[in-house]
């Protein structure tokens, strides 16, 4: 079987490096765009989204067939729980027109690479911990 590409694993702390760095970004400027906070607020969302892509698409120490497996878990569950979010949202604005404001694109994907980076992570541990107690 042919191995997904994956990044190197320095690429983990890359990942992480934008996550800091878009949360100091949004912080900083929150008073100081003014006009553009619209715009700064996408590309601080599509920068995390991006970190939290790079950090699930890095490669481990150990990779075998078992970790492609709890990824294909995670993403599975992540669009599942995308395409819910979707149905929950329309089906809620009919009964309740403009009570649930929707996130839009960038917040959807958000809410689900952080749902499928804690569903691979919650897997891992779970994984780590079964190997520790044998």
């Amino acid at each position: 079987m042919k191995q997904f590409p994956l990044f190197p694993r320095y690429f983990r702390w890359i990942a992480l490096g934008l996550i800091l760095l878009s949360i100091v970004l949004s912080f900083a400027l929150k008073d100081h765009i003014g006009e553009y906070r619209v715009q700064a607020k996408a590309i601080s969302i599509n920068m995390f989204n991006l970190s939290l892509f790079i950090y699930f698409f890095t490669r481990r120490k150990i990779d075998d067939e078992m970790f492609v497996d709890m990824r294909l878990k995670g993403m599975a569950g992540g669009i599942l729980y995308m395409i819910i979010g979707i149905f929950v949202t329309a089906i809620w604005d009919i009964v309740d027109p403009g009570e649930m404001q929707d996130k839009g694109a960038a917040g959807r994907i958000l809410e689900g690479m952080i749902f499928v980076n804690f569903i691979f992570e919650a897997q891992y541990q779970k994984l780590k911990r079964s190997l520790d107690d044998e």
